[in-house]
């Protein structure tokens, strides 16, 4: 059952909600039947296994940040990325 449904049948009851829910039967109403869903499994991926990067894989040292150049952030970044 849809979360569009649950609602309608959640809220059908509750005077606040009434325009809500009206407004969510005519958005059921208007969309379109679906007679089958089934998978289509034409496209598989296959990715072959990666061999093991050596370490470090992003290595910076004393670097900066900033938006622009005239602008420094952050100096005397030191950062590293390891699996």
């Amino acid at each position: 059952m849809s979360h569009v449904q649950d609602f309608i049948d959640r809220f059908r009851c509750n005077a606040k909600r009434s325009t809500l829910v009206q407004s969510r039967i005519k958005y059921l109403n208007r969309l379109e039947k679906v007679e089958q869903v089934f998978d289509d499994p034409t496209t598989v991926f296959m990715f072959d296994n990666p061999e093991k990067l050596r370490p470090p894989i992003v290595r910076l040292d004393e670097g900066e940040f900033g938006y622009t150049e005239d602008t420094t952030l952050l100096r005397d970044l030191t950062f590293s990325l390891e699996m």
